[in-house]
């Protein structure tokens, strides 16, 4: 092959770096079979734009050591939205998805058009306090929890919310002027699953908080599917009738899926809930055998989804999982008694990633800006 044939686009250069962390001009020639010479004129148009920076020299193998790159991370920035029926979560990251700025709005009337007013109001707010220009921000990645067309940028379904066909991200693109993206919660936690050194890795994430959304990880590629949520999946019918009539009736866990979600959630802070839920199973006893049935059901449902795609890892998502030990363990420990009947995967939680919200959402929409044919460097 004449390597100086090959046309590389500069998106694929950032892409890869982005995804590798640092990287020397000598490792993305190979990697991309160009010349040297080729991928240098690539790398330092990339670097005058302000895209990438090159750190310290990396390990030589004979002469003068080669420079390292890396993203650049104030070059642009990235907002994200949580968006519940009572509240949204907004924060603003730089492109290594270190968090610059955060609000937490209380939301009373979240109508599709109010709601999209007081993003908009409070995105003006954030990027004033921080100074930063809408030009400056690559895209915005929104979190929601119901049925999304991720190509068209449409909320499908949402129960909580109660909006149907409702094409979010369009109308706050015309808004605000940036790029805006909608995702469901389930999908958008599974970019924490994507393992860049396993091109054939294999994950399951279950995200529970007020419903059960399921997500795929296959191929190391988030699947999207038809709607890619467990609640609409028949099969699971049986498993899932009786989780969500115990998320709706207990006590316990409907306080749970509805408790703020913030970068700033401490051990600390989570440890007190747990003591919270402890307090309560004393106080009602009853509570032990509703989610001992509670994390039956949901280990039977999951023992399937293993059976079926036979994944490396399965990463539970949510409140209810992030903040109380008990309902954790439960369902661990009841995934894992089943064993002998199937390849036994890593099961963990995104209570020990750091800012698994914020970091899900900055990949999310790195990764559309990376594949989206219309964004320009």
């Amino acid at each position: 092959m004449n390597k100086r044939a090959r046309k590389v686009e500069l998106k694929q250069v950032l892409n890869s770096v982005y995804y590798k962390g640092e990287v020397t001009k000598p490792e993305l020639a190979e990697e991309f079979s160009v010349s040297l010479t080729a991928m240098s004129n690539h790398v330092n148009q990339l670097e005058s734009g302000g895209w990438l920076r090159s750190t310290e020299k990396g390990r030589s193998t004979g002469g003068r050591k080669p420079l390292l790159y890396e993203l650049n991370p104030g070059h642009r920035y990235i907002l994200g939205i949580n968006l519940r029926y009572n509240h949204f979560y907004l924060f603003l990251a730089d492109l290594q998805g270190c968090i610059l700025g955060t609000q937490l709005v209380e939301i009373t009337d979240y109508s599709f058009e109010n709601y999209i007013t007081m993003i908009c109001a409070e995105t003006e707010v954030l990027l004033s306090n921080l100074r930063i220009g809408r030009e400056r921000v690559l895209g915005m990645g929104i979190c929601i929890s119901g049925v999304t067309d991720f190509n068209n940028r449409v909320v499908d379904r949402s129960r909580e919310l109660n909006w149907n066909y409702m094409p979010m991200g369009q109308v706050l693109e015309q808004r605000l002027g940036i790029p805006a993206y909608v995702e469901n919660d389930s999908r958008v936690y599974a970019r924490n699953e994507i393992d860049p050194a396993d091109p054939n890795h294999v994950g399951v994430v279950v995200y529970l908080a007020h419903t059960v959304g399921l997500a795929l990880v296959i191929n190391n590629k988030v699947f999207h599917g038809h709607t890619n949520r467990a609640g609409d999946n028949r099969f699971f019918s049986e498993h899932l009738k009786r989780m969500l009539q115990i998320m709706q009736e207990n006590s316990v866990i409907h306080d749970l899926t509805f408790k703020h979600y913030y970068a700033s959630m401490d051990r600390a802070t989570i440890e007190e809930l747990n003591r919270d839920v402890e307090r309560l199973m004393v106080e009602r006893p009853e509570n032990l055998e509703v989610i001992d049935d509670f994390t039956t059901q949901l280990a039977k449902l999951m023992i399937t989804m293993i059976n079926i795609v036979n994944p490396k890892r399965i990463l539970l998502t949510g409140n209810v999982f992030d903040f109380t030990d008990v309902i954790y363990r439960q369902l661990k420990d009841k995934i894992l008694e089943a064993r002998g009947l199937y390849h036994t995967p890593e099961v963990r939680r995104t209570a020990n990633l750091k800012n698994p919200l914020e970091t899900a959402l900055v990949k999310f929409v790195l990764e559309k800006f990376f594949t989206d044919p219309e964004t320009q460097i």
